[in-house]
């Protein structure tokens, strides 16, 4: 690779990053959620709750048919159309994210994730978090363990279980959310996977 290759490189990867934001911008600037954007206004790691949360979401989206990237946006406010700064940036470190991924999910999610500035003006506004799910993946990506969380009573409750596989709901701009998987989806899964792979 020449010097000249390599410079250019990081240029490709800067303009794929500003179209991405571009996009993002225009979505919750409508307040338009899509099928592949899931727009959270926030959301912890903190907790198992939080944990579970994420984890759920992360699986049906890659679960999900849609065939182009998908995109998962933390401090993204749908309603009010903004951005809201993400003040736990440091719970989304990349290798955080891979780790429990990984302890929750098998097989293994491939993902990209960028913190964003809202204003690239004015950084000290702050940041928002994107993470990325290519369109080839491997699923169904299935809940490998249990996790548990204290209700307000004090009472261990479910709120992750071995075996789960959720699925990104609806294809329709306005339809979309999480439910559990059915026959179809999986039937629609191994039927992608084998296309993909034959």
């Amino acid at each position: 690779m020449t010097i000249q290759e390599s410079n250019q490189e990081p240029k490709r990867e800067r303009q794929s990053i500003d179209i991405l934001a571009e996009r993002i911008a225009s979505l919750v600037l409508s307040g338009n959620e899509q099928p592949d954007v899931d727009m959270k206004n926030h959301i912890t790691l903190s907790d198992n709750y939080g944990i579970s949360e994420f984890i759920k979401d992360i699986q049906s989206m890659a679960n999900s048919p849609i065939v182009e990237e998908k995109l998962y946006v933390i401090g993204a406010d749908e309603e009010n159309r903004r951005f809201l700064s993400v003040s736990n940036l440091d719970e989304f470190d990349e290798e955080k994210i891979r780790q429990l991924l990984d302890k929750y999910l098998t097989p293994q999610i491939t993902f990209k994730k960028y913190n964003l500035p809202i204003n690239k003006e004015d950084l000290s506004v702050g940041y928002y978090v994107v993470i990325g799910i290519p369109k080839i993946q491997n699923p169904p990506y299935i809940i490998i363990k249990n996790l548990t969380y204290l209700d307000e009573n004090g009472k261990d409750k479910p709120c992750l279980r071995e075996g789960d596989c959720w699925v990104r709901s609806g294809g329709n701009i306005g339809s979309t959310g999480r439910r559990l998987s059915l026959r179809e989806d999986y039937d629609r899964m191994y039927r992608e996977f084998i296309e993909i792979n034959t």
